[in-house]
């Protein structure tokens, strides 16, 4: 009988417009042994309800065919074709007086609709809902379609979120100025780890006290250069997703400038956590309406908008939040992110793993965190049975390997690495090179265990190389290590065809052939230094090698190249001041967005007192190609490009004017674009 009020209820209510929104929120309804048609059951119930006294008024509506039950079985078909439904029928009879029947018969108990799960229930009238355990098969039955139900309405939530999300995503995304560049760079990690590797720190009891820990925490996990952290935050972010967990991430890359700073990781973080959570999506999309650049605004205005004021308000938030940093060390302001970091734990519950080549006690804070936090070094211990894997996985590639001999070799690059990864790879790449068992042992015993002697062992060789190769080899290694991100082969290769005026063949072959142990081709066809180490090493080594770069010089070469470009053909144009990005429909070479939006870069860094420089400068700005530039910077990337632009200009002649007279056309003209680049974006409305 219940079922049937259900029904008249759910009807109403899809009727009444107080109600609907309460019918809204019905999505499935599950019968236990209703009597949709009635039937005998008046009959049927009149013998049971005669046992006991009083009147009976609605017995005559379960009557076969009666008014109510067809009533309620014409409307209910219209109302119910977007409802989950679920009718189960007794198969034992109960029994009354002297006799025993079926109280609901199958044809009575099933509606016959298309959307509508009709099933068996070993049981009674009275113990279709009645279940002794939870092994009893009828409970099970139920259970199950119960869980199928939650199943189904979970899978239409998240199809409906997902076409709700996707475009809110790219709203956020645009405003944010975000991409998916972590989630591409973790891809990368996951690809090169080895299956079972950095299963050590998953299995330590400090890790699984920070996984599992109800409070906020810290864990601080730190190591010397290339030992592997890397991609242990890969490890760490897949382990953490395999068991559901909300976890956000972020690697910071020396390579990419812009991913240094504390901006783009805070912007980053609250694009992956809108990404898990509806609510921080509407939190910050609300935060976003009001300030639309909030994306180019100072860190603290970020902190202080997007999470004190927006995301930390939220009270409902029901699972913890797990963030995974990379490469601590690599970020512009790295103190400064300690102190956001310990405050986030302060105030909220967030469980933070990051990886450093500092321990945590090497910053100082001036109070002591209240939130708990644990300090892991990674001991060449630690990392033994990895550098095992990956041995074990290349070993086979080297000449005249027997058993006894792979395990020697193992031995003897475990001992001597330290627990650093890139000896290790370093090493193999050498041994490769060898077609005996003696030259393999004559590597072993003549490579330093060092990194820095290690690099300097490789330049050494590099020295040995026919002096017509050398120019090439020494442009790669300078352009590679001086620009203000990974240039692409075919930015390099219109780069260094302009830098040293030689056709280049292949750049991808030449990286291999000329400098293929520092520099390598990634998945993206980025050209990448092998690791930070490397780049520093370059960097303090130009007096003692001939393939070192000095900081200056290096900036200079690449500065007076992107000129070079933007004061060519490609960047001519006709002298008008309509920035509209819809004229903007030059065709360009590869590289024009690096020396479009990232010369400026190099300003920063060339010595103030190189007239060359100046010259250039003065040049470009005197010509119509400056108004081509801006062009294409309103087109391509933002207007903020532009005012730092302007202050790489002031910075130039304030450390020029240190030294040189204040005089001269090109200082002139170098002095007005650093006013006027501000006041363009100014009146365009983008600061």
């Amino acid at each position: 009988m219940g079922g049937l009020v259900i029904k008249r209820a759910y009807i109403m209510a899809r009727q009444k417009d107080e109600f609907k929104s309460l019918a809204q929120r019905v999505r499935a309804v599950v019968f236990l042994a209703t009597p949709h048609r009635g039937a005998d059951l008046a009959q049927l119930l009149s013998r049971v309800l005669n046992l006991s006294s009083g009147a009976r008024p609605f017995v005559k509506d379960l009557h076969r065919n009666s008014l109510a039950t067809q009533s309620i079985n014409d409307e209910f078909p219209q109302y119910s074709q977007e409802l989950r439904l679920y009718s189960f029928y007794e198969t034992l009879p109960m029994a009354y007086g002297l006799g025993k029947s079926l109280v609901v018969e199958k044809d009575a108990a099933v509606l016959g609709y298309p959307n509508e799960t009709a099933t068996y229930l070993n049981a009674n009238h009275r113990e279709v809902c009645k279940y002794a355990t939870t092994t009893d098969s009828n409970y099970r039955t139920v259970r199950d379609a119960l869980a199928s139900i939650i199943r189904g309405l979970r899978e239409d939530v998240s199809a409906l979120q997902g076409e709700i999300n996707h475009e809110q995503r790219r709203l956020l995304d645009s405003i944010l100025g975000v991409t998916d560049a972590p989630k591409y760079y973790y891809m990368d990690i996951e690809y090169l780890r080895l299956t079972g590797s950095c299963e050590w720190l998953i299995s330590k009891d400090t890790f699984q006290a920070w996984r599992d820990h109800l409070d906020a925490h810290l864990y601080w996990i730190s190591a010397k250069p290339a030992t592997g952290k890397t991609v242990l935050s890969g490890k760490v972010i897949q382990h953490l997703t395999s068991l559901d967990l909300d976890v956000s991430f972020y690697f910071l890359d020396y390579r990419n400038k812009a991913q240094t700073s504390i901006s783009c990781f805070l912007l980053s973080m609250a694009g992956q956590m809108a990404y898990m959570h509806p609510l921080v999506m509407q939190t910050e999309l609300g935060i976003c309406a009001k300030d639309d650049q909030l994306c180019k605004a100072d860190y603290r205005n970020i902190w202080r908008k997007l999470y004190m004021e927006g995301i930390f308000r939220i009270k409902s938030w029901t699972r913890h939040q797990y963030w995974v940093i990379d490469a601590l060390d690599e970020c512009s302001h790295d103190s400064e992110l300690v102190s956001l970091l310990l405050k986030l734990t302060e105030t909220h519950s967030a469980q933070i793993l990051l990886t450093c080549r500092n321990r945590f006690e090497t910053y100082r804070q001036s109070s002591r965190p209240k939130a708990t936090v644990t300090s892991e070094e990674i001991s060449p211990d630690d990392t033994k049975s990895d550098i095992a894997l990956y041995l074990q996985a290349n070993l086979q590639q080297l000449p005249m390997i027997d058993e006894q001999t792979q395990q020697d070799i193992m031995s003897a690059i475990s001992t001597k690495s330290g627990g650093c990864f890139l000896w290790v790879s370093l090493i193999m790449q050498e041994l490769r090179l060898a077609h005996t068992s003696t030259e393999i042992h004559q590597v072993l015993e003549e490579v330093p265990s060092d990194m820095n002697d290690l690099y300097s062992r490789i330049l050494e060789q590099m020295s040995r190389a026919p002096p017509y190769s050398k120019v090439l080899a020494k442009a790669i290694l300078t352009w590679t290590v001086c620009s203000a991100r990974p240039l692409t082969t075919y930015e390099l290769e219109q780069a260094l065809q302009m830098d040293i005026k030689h056709k280049i063949d292949s750049v991808e072959a030449s990286i291999e052939s000329r400098c293929g142990q520092l520099i390598y081709v990634d998945a993206l066809s980025r050209v990448q230094l092998i690791h930070q180490t490397a780049r520093d090493f370059l960097l303090h080594t130009s007096r003692n090698s001939e393939f070192g770069v000095d900081r200056k010089t290096g900036h200079g070469r690449l500065l007076m190249t992107c000129l070079e470009y933007l004061n060519g053909n490609e960047m001519k144009g006709p002298a008008r001041r309509d920035l509209s990005v819809s004229n903007v429909v030059r065709e360009h070479g590869a590289l024009a967005s690096y020396a479009c939006s990232s010369f400026f870069e190099h300003v920063f860094h060339v010595s103030s007192q190189d007239d060359d420089t100046l010259v250039n400068l003065g040049r470009f700005l005197g010509s119509s190609n400056v108004l081509c530039w801006i062009e294409y910077v309103a087109g391509h990337s933002d207007l903020n490009c532009l005012i730092r632009t302007a202050n790489a200009f002031k910075n130039f002649l304030q450390r020029r004017l240190k030294y040189l007279s204040p005089f001269g056309k090109d200082i002139v003209l170098v002095d007005a674009w650093a006013t006027d680049l501000v006041q363009i974006v100014t009146k365009s409305g983008n600061i």
